[in-house]
């Protein structure tokens, strides 16, 4: 399975909009993002590793990063 930038890329925005709505304690916000963020997820399921680019690793690695940010607020 081939992974587009604009998958990753939107993830790695709607977890900065998770990271801002707990930072205001915006539960009603952070819950409406889960469903947007499940259909993003769901669209990188089963993706190898050795199939994506470079950039596309990188900004992975931002989505992992600011995941672990927004549980540190939960």
């Amino acid at each position: 399975m081939v992974v587009d930038t604009q998958t990753v890329e939107a993830l790695l925005l709607v977890l900065n909009q998770e990271f801002d709505a707990l930072k205001v304690q915006d539960l009603a916000q952070f819950e409406a993002l889960q469903a947007g963020k499940a259909t993003l997820l769901a669209r990188l399921e089963g993706v190898s590793l050795d199939s994506i680019t470079e950039d596309v690793r990188d900004t992975l690695i931002q989505c992992r990063d600011a995941h672990r940010r927004n549980e540190t607020l939960i």
